[in-house]
């Protein structure tokens, strides 16, 4: 609630792997901040309500309050479009009598309020999913990608880690020098513990949460490729062209005609300098000049934006830099 010492406002990124959670005051400082597994709704349905009100009160002992002291709460997830998983959250805050100002809105719209300050502003987040964003001047939100895992959306993380998988399973040393498939299969195993590449495949295919895991084979990829490993540099470069197209997609959809661009950068391979160069490289015939940003501080305060401005709350964001 309302005191004396101003607003407490709660900001939740929940990632398809990772979440962060911050709580600040509307002075932009910085009170508590934790960390958990995915909340993505698409993906944890189930797990996701639950896992929002342990941080939600993992946040609040740390800064000595109660979780009825807060106004306003922003839930940053992946997969919000999920409707079932939507009322699921709900229902569960509402049991905690904490849906007074509460926002369940998109990880990327969160990502986005700290990382693209201009308008438009284009955000490229590709981490475990993908999807690219843009805001024009009269406030309209843009989007390519973003449809899901086994949606369509290609180019991602888990994306990248199933096409590797696909390859290992058809044994594709035809196309490739055996060295570089021995790489990457060792690459397969190591990630699941397994020292048997067809129970290793087994484990892929039968795990209750697999997109963390196959996921996680795109950082592999990017180191393997980084080495000369000419398989994964394929892979990596089909991914990243996947990406430059819902990038072009966007970029013609808010009429953007300027050939220069910046892109504010979210997601684990976007923040890989292999990948950023040789997505620059797909882009190169579109763009005379590519800049790259990156927030210095979590989407999670994204969430917190946007939630405290339900309460007529405008937190600069050079306030909550400037106390980090």
């Amino acid at each position: 609630m309302e005191t004396g010492e101003g607003y407490y406002i709660l900001g939740i990124d929940g990632g398809a792997t990772n979440s962060t959670g911050i709580l600040i005051d509307d002075t932009g400082k910085t009170l508590a901040r934790d960390q958990a597994d995915g909340m993505s709704l698409s993906l944890h349905r189930e797990e996701s309500p639950d896992r929002v009100l342990n941080m939600v009160h993992s946040l609040c002992r740390q800064a000595g309050i109660s979780p009825y002291d807060l106004d306003a709460i922003g839930l940053g997830l992946a997969g919000s479009s999920d409707t079932i998983g939507r009322d699921l959250v709900f229902r569960r805050i509402e049991k905690e009598n904490l849906t007074r100002s509460t926002l369940i809105t998109s990880d990327c719209e969160a990502a986005y309020e700290v990382t693209c300050p201009m308008v438009p502003g284009f955000l490229v987040s590709v981490g475990t999913g993908v999807i690219c964003m843009a805001r024009t001047p009269d406030g309209k939100i843009h989007r390519t990608a973003g449809a899901g895992h086994h949606q369509g959306d290609k180019g991602s993380g888990y994306w990248m880690g199933r096409k590797l998988l696909v390859s290992i399973a058809l044994g594709e040393t035809h196309v490739y020098s055996y060295t570089d498939f021995v790489a990457l299969k060792q690459a397969v195993l190591e990630n699941i513990g397994e020292t048997d590449i067809s129970l290793a495949l087994e484990k892929y295919a039968s795990a209750d949460d697999p997109v963390p895991k196959v996921a996680g084979l795109a950082k592999s990829i990017c180191k393997l490729a980084e080495t000369g490993n000419e398989m994964a540099l394929a892979l990596l470069q089909e991914a990243t062209q996947e990406v430059a197209e819902y990038i072009i997609e966007l970029v013609q959809k808010v009429e953007y005609k300027e050939k220069n661009i910046v892109l504010g950068g979210n997601g684990s391979l976007c923040r890989n300098e292999l990948f950023r160069k040789t997505l620059n490289d797909a882009l190169s015939f579109d763009f005379k000049k590519i800049n790259w940003l990156f927030s210095k501080i979590s989407p999670a305060y994204g969430a917190a934006i946007l939630t405290a401005r339900l309460i007529d709350v405008e937190i600069p964001l050079e306030k909550i830099v400037g106390q980090i």
